[in-house]
């Protein structure tokens, strides 16, 4: 304290008004610095040791006082820009996360489009598929009762009808398919199956009438643990009559 302007407490003070602007913003650092100069200008001023003329003491706290508010005045405009400049590469930052995350999420969106469309036409390909053996069944028995209406017995006859039947109803099973994926939102499983108890012999044999087989050309061997499932019998069945149609050529 009595050393005045050679006191070694000056750079104490000037760190302290740096580390101020640093830490805090710039009004915080001037109202230190000026707290500074004020409690230094009045001990250069009025400490009667050392003895200095009063000019000389006046000038020394005045060159220290301006001294302590520049410092505080520049290292607080620079810790300001700095701050400013490191608000805008967060934000920037943020922004590019930001942007990233949106072109993941179409990458994503995309990805799920395209899956859902390679669904839907791997599933009308193989409804495609599937129509042509019902159309072709139904052509051939509808012919054959329109020509030899008269030489087929009652029994034939309506062994013909109920196969036509059955061939209109699996056509009708597989428009509401079509129907279903028209107005679904998901090829998902859980949204496309109808479970129930069925009893497979009655199952295959009516995916070998579906499949134009004769009678003749099917064995069937069911194991006793699979007499009954549980399971959608329409999908089922276009899947048994698909088999045996392949399998049949």
């Amino acid at each position: 304290v009595t050393g005045a302007s050679k006191s070694p407490f000056l750079p104490v003070a000037i760190t302290v008004v740096i580390s101020t602007a640093i830490r805090f913003d710039l009004a915080r650092s001037l109202a230190v610095a000026v707290g500074m100069a004020a409690g230094l200008s009045a001990a250069i001023l009025w400490m009667p040791e050392p003895a200095v003329e009063w000019t000389e003491r006046v000038r020394e706290a005045a060159w220290w006082s301006w001294l302590m508010v520049a410092v505080a005045l520049l290292v607080g405009v620079l810790s300001q820009a700095a701050d400013l400049a490191r608000q805008a590469r967060a934000k920037a930052e943020a922004e590019a996360a930001t942007e990233h995350s949106r072109l993941e999420q179409e990458h994503s969106l995309r990805l799920q489009l395209e899956a859902m469309d390679e669904a839907r036409r791997d599933f009308l390909a193989a409804l495609a598929h599937d129509f042509r053996t019902p159309i072709a069944s139904i052509a051939a028995l509808s012919t054959a009762l329109a020509r030899r209406a008269g030489d087929l017995d009652p029994e034939e006859r309506a062994e013909i009808a109920e196969l036509i039947e059955g061939h209109a109803k699996h056509l009708g099973d597989m428009l509401s398919e079509v129907r279903e994926l028209a107005v679904s939102e998901s090829l998902a499983g859980d949204r496309r199956v109808e479970l129930s108890d069925v009893y497979m012999p009655d199952l295959i044999r009516a995916s070998a009438a579906a499949a134009g087989l004769a009678p003749d050309r099917l064995v069937t061997e069911i194991e006793p643990g699979v007499t009954l499932l549980r399971t959608d019998s329409e999908k089922t069945l276009r899947i048994l009559a698909n088999l045996l149609q392949n399998a049949a050529k």
